[in-house]
């Protein structure tokens, strides 16, 4: 039983408030993210793309103190990359195997709500966010508020940066999506961009991302069902607060 595992020392199963059930999803997660998301050096290489916003948000808000959070850091593949580039991000995840993963770097992180964390955050208090497959597991309410409260967060020239899947993959759409086992309701581009320019942020844009590999440079072949069957499998939303 989960309650025998002789690392709970307390009587009702718990270690410090932390169910063994708790403890039992993180650890198979960290696994699951080993097994079907990537190694750390695989995601490490295909989120240097978004080095570039970044620099843009640290230029955008110069003169202010440059605050960033990554809300579910996972691994802390973002945060190293940032702290490559002299930038100082804090990293907010639940999970506390991937904590674990991002304190053996000496990452800034701190366990807790990822949401929850950005809801207490004061009026224009933060530079730039960032979510990795963050927004998938939430009710479309909470989707929705995660984007209203980020706009709220934000300073004048901050920016906003999630990335998610690209339901207009059919695979994707049809299949990949549910491998996940916390992903609850997708969120096509052109609905993601439309709650941004509603809440406030313009410009908005959208990146698509990471394509079959096999299908890259062919463009000759390239029409709309082959692009809906092999097309980017995520994409990434900027919104720039004015």
């Amino acid at each position: 039983a989960l309650t025998e595992n002789k690392n709970f020392a307390d009587g009702d199963g718990t270690r410090n408030g932390i169910s063994a059930e708790d403890i039992d999803f993180s650890q198979f997660y960290l696994a699951f993210e080993d097994e079907f998301r990537g190694s750390q050096e695989v995601i490490t290489e295909r989120l240097k793309v978004h080095l570039p916003i970044a620099l843009e948000a640290r230029k955008r808000t110069n003169g202010q103190p440059f605050e960033s959070m990554d809300l579910g850091c996972g691994r802390g593949e973002w945060l190293s990359l940032l702290l490559d580039e002299g930038i100082k991000a804090r990293g907010i995840d639940c999970n506390v195997s991937l904590l674990r993963e991002c304190q053996s770097k000496n990452l800034l992180v701190e366990e807790g709500d990822a949401l929850g964390k950005l809801n207490e955050q004061p009026d224009q208090s933060l530079s730039f966010i960032t979510a990795f497959h963050l927004i998938e597991p939430l009710d479309f309410q909470t989707q929705f508020s995660f984007v209203r409260n980020a706009f709220r967060v934000l300073r004048a020239g901050g920016v906003l940066l999630f990335e998610t899947p690209n339901v207009q993959n059919i695979d994707v759409g049809a299949s990949g999506f549910y491998h996940d086992p916390t992903h609850i309701r997708p969120v096509p581009w052109a609905l993601g961009k439309f709650m941004a320019e509603h809440v406030g942020f313009l410009p908005v844009k959208i990146n698509f991302l990471n394509p079959d590999p096999s299908f890259e440079g062919q463009e000759a072949e390239k029409n709309e069902i082959t692009e809906r069957l092999h097309g980017p499998r995520d994409y990434a939303l900027i919104a720039y607060k004015s």
